[in-house]
């Protein structure tokens, strides 16, 4: 997600062209990689296998699955957005890189906040995660929340357009009224960054002191839930320090939208947006260490993938 009062005194930055041509690109086509394979994995096998399905936790992991693998589609847009480039692919994509990209970040926090209430409400208050209603409620959930972030991401939809800068070069910019850019700004760092960290912080705080009260009576069960609460918290944990360094860059240059950047700031702004990049690309990793299902099903379709491969390098 990129937006600040004026991008232009970054995207016309003073960096060594290296940065752009080769580094950005290189760890981005990596990462684009990695991230559209692993999430694409996930979702694939999480829609292949019916029975995965048959759990809450399940769901919103499919869900920031999706968010994920959407963000990645994406991404070379986003890459090419914060270069000097010419842009060259029009409003409507503009648009769309702006828009898509702001949404898959309220997703992506919003269903780990959903993931940690869930789990307050397992462990806490002892509720049935398998019955058919707490699954259609999670669904429903789901879509939900991609109706807020779309909401939350109107300025962006909207106001995301192409216009001429310096030397006629066309780039991809957000030139929204000041007191729209403030007020989104400060609205998507409370609803996107700080309430959901408190939110997952305070239902963790009381699950580590029920299970603490509870660890004689619930020696074998706590190891299980203690998997799913440590993959939530772990994933929770990716997310925020992946996305600290974006906010506070972004708050600096909002709070100083006249001043020349800095050399350092134009490395701290592409090294926050980097970190970012990581984040939705260490997901499917997280899910294979602590979900055991997730990673018996993701070795099971990956080697029906290598008996096709074989198949058909026999018949060829």
């Amino acid at each position: 997600m990129n937006f600040t009062v004026d991008l232009s005194k970054i995207q016309y930055s003073n960096l060594p062209l290296w940065v752009f041509d080769i580094a950005i690109p290189v760890f981005a086509a990596v990462v684009f990689l990695v991230g559209v394979i692993g999430n694409g994995i996930v979702t694939i096998t999480m829609l292949r296998y019916k029975k995965m399905r048959k759990c809450v936790t399940n769901i919103y992991i499919l869900n920031l699955a999706l968010a994920d693998f959407f963000f990645f589609l994406v991404l070379p847009f986003v890459v090419y957005f914060n270069s000097p480039l010419n842009w060259i692919f029009g409003e409507v994509m503009c648009k769309l890189t702006m828009g898509l990209d702001g949404m898959n970040m309220f997703t992506g926090i919003f269903t780990l906040t959903a993931m940690a209430v869930d789990r307050y409400r397992t462990i806490v208050c002892l509720v049935d995660t398998r019955s058919y209603r707490r699954i259609s409620k999670a669904k429903f959930t789901c879509i939900g929340l991609w109706v807020v972030s779309l909401l939350i991401t109107l300025p962006l939809w909207f106001y995301a357009e192409v216009e001429p800068r310096r030397d006629n070069i066309l780039v991809c910019t957000i030139p929204c009224p000041v007191a729209v850019t403030y007020g989104f700004m400060i609205t998507a760092f409370i609803l996107g960054f700080v309430t959901p960290l408190v939110i997952v912080c305070v239902c963790y705080a009381r699950i580590i002191m029920f299970l603490h009260n509870r660890k004689q009576s619930l020696p074998k069960t706590a190891i299980k839930i203690g998997r799913i609460s440590t993959l939530v918290f772990v994933t929770t944990s990716v997310f925020a320090f992946s996305w600290l360094p974006f906010w506070i860059v972004r708050i600096v240059l909002l709070g100083a939208p006249n001043k020349e950047p800095t050399k350092l700031m134009e490395i701290a702004y592409y090294g926050s947006l980097c970190l970012t990049f990581m984040n939705a690309c260490l997901d499917p990793f997280i899910y294979a260490c602590f979900k055991e299902d997730i990673s018996q099903k993701i070795t099971k379709f990956c080697s029906c993938l290598k008996k096709v491969k074989k198949r058909v390098e026999s018949h060829s």
